[in-house]
């Protein structure tokens, strides 16, 4: 089968960079009558490049900047040792150079960062609402169960919460559809696992092309193997491999030079969907706590400074002054137990000193800061009892600031995948023309934690005044499954069922008890007419 697209081509990736705070142009004064020969926008930005391997070590804190010796370096310090002579008759002092290794301490802040992150913004399941023209079809709410049931079957809401946490972490993420033997099926795809994400569109019309993702095979030693590319296009996934040892290698190397690009198919299926079937997104900022990593570097090396302070003064350290002082130790450990002195003599422990306030200070408010420019908040200490809801998202405001910025970046994504797993779903359910007249809306309600006991009287008290419905306060309650509505009308149907049921029962018994009441009165009249005693005229 011949391919259209060369695979080195396709893995073409903008790199994630940070903004530098270096200019491209000359300080230097300038004449007015230059100014006219000036464009406002001749100066461009410079930039640092931030690779996706960069967000690995700043999530993981064993990665971090303290740990860089470059960063922070141990310290050299020069010591006289007693050197004996050649013939050990004598010493002499020797000066060497030995290091100190300096106390780095790390902190998990960026995977504080996005957890707190994530959480605000995924902790509810996505939204799924029909669209108000049809709302009130039978069928349209028959099928719209079948979505909503599919969706919840599938898993898709836990693949769209590892769609993101890719992207928080990693800078980017996706999420590829594919029918297997009739069935739709999702599998995310992340650096995190060691996925290298290359997304290509139409310069003309920004429709999606082709997606690739590079992965490699390795040993047990961790070396690489063999490199992988999965092709995704309008029709077909592809699994291409790149031959990188020995003889093969060789071949691969030189039929690139003829624009075979050095890659051999091994297989071609098709994904089962009429375009490409995957959902990618790629922040502008890389990992989510970009914008405060400087800060934390920051605040990690001030802290790992106060340790070593403290460790030097760990140990209290014994001053004496006067003569005549004999110091009695104990004969086992040495310890001190006492002390034999003159008059003027005098023996105290030296103290050690404080941190000053302003030092106190510097690290609280960079630490302060590290949330807020996170749009995160440090963990409350919340007092015994229930917070009001109106008290606890006054705390979280930030975080729920940060969840409605990225739902809205993420919400032609979460349309995306809606019409993709509508498809996919109405190919597995065969009833694709019926759920492509189906007017799904999905969103993110994004999670503020809240006390649920005045959740639910406030939807008691909305639907009591008529300004939302039943199903849904029911929907937002966010403690039912997927049909929660119809499980409730159902339940209703059974109750007023059961109910007419029983009246019917009791009806009928009523009419038994009539009856047998009307042919007691009817027996007792005939027996009181046959007991009657005839008159004289014979009556």
């Amino acid at each position: 089968m011949a391919i259209e697209f060369k695979v080195k081509d396709l893995l073409r990736k903008r790199p994630f960079t940070k903004i530098s705070p270096q200019c491209n142009f000359s300080p230097d004064l300038i004449s007015g009558s230059d100014l006219d020969s000036l464009s406002y926008n001749d100066e461009k930005p410079l930039y640092n490049i931030v690779t996706q391997a960069d967000f690995l070590r700043e999530l993981d804190p064993n990665g971090h900047l303290i740990y860089n010796r470059e960063f922070y370096p141990d310290k050299i310090k020069e010591v006289e040792i007693d050197v004996a002579s050649s013939d050990g008759t004598t010493t002499e002092k020797k000066t060497v150079h030995t290091i100190q290794k300096m106390i780095r301490v790390s902190f998990a802040l960026q995977q504080m960062i996005k957890i707190q992150q994530l959480i605000h913004l995924c902790g509810n399941d996505l939204h799924h609402e029909l669209n108000s023209n049809s709302k009130d079809s039978e069928d349209s709410n028959k099928f719209f169960d079948i979505f909503k049931k599919g969706w919840y079957n599938k898993h898709v809401d836990t693949a769209f919460f590892k769609f993101c946490d890719s992207i928080k972490s990693t800078g980017d993420g996706a999420i590829a559809l594919y029918m297997s033997n009739g069935k739709v099926h999702l599998r995310n795809y992340s650096y995190l696992d060691g996925d290298c994400l290359y997304y290509q569109v139409n310069p003309l019309t920004d429709e999606p092309m082709y997606f690739v993702r590079t992965f490699s095979d390795v040993d047990e030693n961790g070396e690489i193997v063999t490199k992988y590319a999965q092709v995704y296009d309008s029709q077909n996934i592809y699994l291409l491999k790149q031959d990188e040892r020995g003889l093969g290698g060789l071949i691969s190397k030189f039929k690139g030079t003829l624009g075979l690009d050095g890659y051999s198919l091994i297989s071609s299926v098709p994904h089962g969907f009429n375009e490409l079937p995957v959902i990618y997104y790629r922040s502008r900022m890389g990992a989510c706590w970009s914008p405060v990593q400087d800060n934390i570097d920051m605040y990690e090396l001030g802290f790992s400074h106060l340790c070593q302070n403290n460790l030097a003064f760990a140990f209290p350290i014994l001053v004496m002054k006067g003569d005549d002082i004999a110091v009695q130790g104990d004969s086992i450990d040495g310890a001190v137990k006492g002390f034999i002195m003159g008059s003027d003599a005098n023996v105290d422990y030296l103290k050690a000193p404080e941190s000053p306030e302003s030092f106190k200070l510097e690290m609280e408010t960079m630490l302060k800061n590290i949330f807020r420019g996170s749009n995160c908040v440090e963990p409350p200490e919340m007092k015994s009892g229930d917070t009001p809801t109106g008290t606890v998202k006054l705390i979280f405001f930030p975080c729920l600031q940060k969840a409605m910025y990225d739902a809205s970046l993420l919400q032609d994504s979460i349309t995306r995948l809606n019409r993709l797993f509508k498809y996919g779903i109405s190919i597995e359910e065969e009833c694709l023309t019926q759920m492509a007249n189906l007017d799904i809306l999905s969103w993110v309600i994004p999670y503020i934690p809240q006390n649920d006991q005045e959740r639910i009287n406030n939807l008691v008290q909305e639907v009591g005044a008529g300004i939302k419905s039943k199903q849904t306060a029911s929907e937002q309650t966010g403690d039912g499954a997927y049909d929660e509505w119809k499980r409730i009308i159902a339940e209703q149907k059974e109750a007023q069922q059961s109910d007419m049921l029983t009246t019917l029962v009791k009806q009928q018994q009523q009419a038994v008890k009539t009856a047998n009441s009307n042919a007691d009165t009817a027996i007792k009249q005939q027996q009181n007419n046959g007991n009657k005693t005839p008159n004289s005229n014979g009556k």
